[in-house]
């Protein structure tokens, strides 16, 4: 198992670009990406990654980027879809996400 905390790097969606490659070859059980600026691009990459059925995470922090209504509803497709995942935390505040 392992837990990766990424966390205020300043890391933009093209420095995502290899996560596909990480949850593929190790046991990830929690990201904390909390207070990059990932936006709706990060997020769909995130929400393709939780798209894969033998996925192990279990908590995701994606507090304090940019990622807004559209980036959170690829997230959220995506859980819905994959029903096998474990999910038992995910952090969203502070996105600029409305709260309609």
């Amino acid at each position: 198992m392992l837990t990766i905390d990424l966390s205020g790097r300043g890391l933009k969606n093209e420095d995502l670009e290899l996560l596909p490659i990480l949850f593929q070859e190790n046991k990830v059980t929690s990201i904390n990406l909390s207070n990059n600026l990932i936006s709706e691009v990060g997020a769909k990459l995130i929400g393709n990654i939780l798209l894969v059925e033998k996925q192990s995470i279990m908590t995701i922090n994606l507090g304090n980027n940019l990622i807004e209504d559209d980036g959170v509803k690829h997230i959220m497709d995506a859980l819905n879809i994959n029903k096998k995942l474990k999910l038992t935390f995910l952090n969203l505040d502070h996105n600029g996400i409305d709260d309609d």
